[in-house]
């Protein structure tokens, strides 16, 4: 009887014990539970009353812009006092056409004066200009003129696209009818009958772009693009087709390109022949060994070691003419020097950039405007004969009896 109560109050004892640790773990979880409900109101309570508080008053900021030289500040005070050497030696154009092109896009480039002072179309015009005539990058150039960074690349950018809207289809168009037929005269220059031009392609070195490296990698162990260009005997670029990476091959590039499908069509060159050793030989224009023989695409025969002498004969006189092309590009790339090194531009600008050099160097052609402060590097250069091997054959009866009356021409 005694072992039965000592066992019935044990037993009584423990079941009060664990109906207490219960209680107090629940009054724990709800002590948790409130104080973490109050932490979440406080925090909504102080984003709410921030929000109010940016509504109601405007933030000021602490610094609008980065405090940098004073060239801008200078601009009309200083580069004015230039004389013309110098002038032209800083911008790589005279006085008389860097005016001339700031009016010509004065419009386009025009801005309302907002918050902050605008840079001016003169200001814009000068940074896009230096940048395009040296090998500085944008950083430095900023420091130079004391403009920041993202500036500096907006005004070049915004310069370079409005000089391809704007002047393009005034300085750089195939021309047609009598304009067309003006610029027949390689015969006067270089010996050359029924020819309208030459056409070849260069490299402009980029940096490793992010998407598809192998396709722009060449020959010389770097990235590029091409610029393919058709010029006249002034050398003067007729027509200029940018973009293609450089393992593309020339006669792709060209099959692809607006020169290509107005040849074809029988738009691009005038519709008039010369009667030369009993053929009827149409105007053409002249490419290397890597393009394709067209009735209006005259190249080189292929040099296998076994040419005749008329054959050599013929290649000498065509090499003769073609050079234009060369040195046009080598003009181009020694006022334009930013396409000789590789700019820390993104590939999809460098069509609007290499354009708008073209376009720069038309214009200052065309105004008589020369610029003969070359380097040595800066040469004709012709890349024919690593592209030769790898020449697309292309089989055209009325294309080889035109080649060969023009062989024959120079007999």
């Amino acid at each position: 009887m005694c072992f039965a109560l000592v066992w019935f109050w044990k037993r009584r004892a423990q079941g009060r014990n664990v109906s207490r640790a219960r209680d107090a773990a629940a009054r724990r979880q709800m002590t948790t539970f409130r104080r973490v409900q109050e932490e979440e109101l406080a925090l909504v309570t102080s984003i709410a009353a921030r929000q109010l508080l940016l509504v109601g008053v405007r933030q000021r900021r602490s610094l609008w812009m980065k405090c940098r030289g004073q060239y801008f500040s200078e601009f009309r005070d200083v580069v004015p006092g230039w004389d013309e050497q110098q002038w032209k030696k800083n911008f790589r154009i005279s006085r008389a056409t860097f005016h001339f092109l700031c009016t010509q896009l004065r419009s386009r480039l025009q801005r309302n004066h907002l918050v902050l002072m605008p840079l001016s179309i003169e200001e814009k015009v000068a940074v896009t200009v230096w940048r395009l005539g040296t090998t500085i990058e944008y950083q430095s150039l900023g420091h130079l003129f004391g403009v920041g960074l993202s500036t500096m690349c907006v005004a070049v950018h915004e310069v370079c696209t409005t000089v391809v809207d704007v002047l393009r289809h005034r300085y750089i168009r195939i021309p047609t009818g009598e304009d067309a037929l003006k610029l027949v005269l390689f015969l006067h220059t270089f010996g050359f009958p029924q020819c309208f031009g030459a056409i070849d392609g260069s490299h402009i070195p980029i940096l490793t772009p992010k998407e598809d490296p192998l396709d722009y990698y060449n020959r010389k162990g770097h990235h590029s693009i091409v610029s393919q260009a058709l010029v006249d005997h002034e050398y003067k670029f007729v027509n200029n087709f940018v973009g293609w990476p450089r393992s593309c091959h020339d006669a792709r590039i060209i099959v692809n390109s607006i020169v290509f499908a107005e040849g074809k069509a029988g738009d691009l060159v005038p519709d008039r022949k010369q009667r030369i050793p009993g053929v009827d030989v149409p105007i053409v224009i002249l490419g290397d060994p890597a393009y394709p023989l067209l009735p209006w695409l005259m190249k080189p025969y292929t040099a296998t070691g076994a040419l005749t002498r008329e054959q050599r004969r013929f290649n000498y006189q065509l090499s003769r003419a073609r050079v234009v092309v060369e040195c046009t590009f080598g003009l181009l790339k020694g006022r334009w020097r930013s396409l000789m090194k590789r700019i820390g531009t993104d590939v999809s600008f460098f069509p609007s950039l290499v354009s708008a050099c073209c376009i720069l160097h038309n214009l200052c052609e065309l105004h008589g405007d020369d610029f003969d402060d070359f380097d040595d590097d800066v040469s004709c250069e012709d890349e024919t004969a690593a592209r030769v091997a790898n020449a697309i054959v292309t089989v055209s009866a009325t294309a080889e009896m035109i080649r060969s009356a023009l062989r024959d021409y120079f007999e």
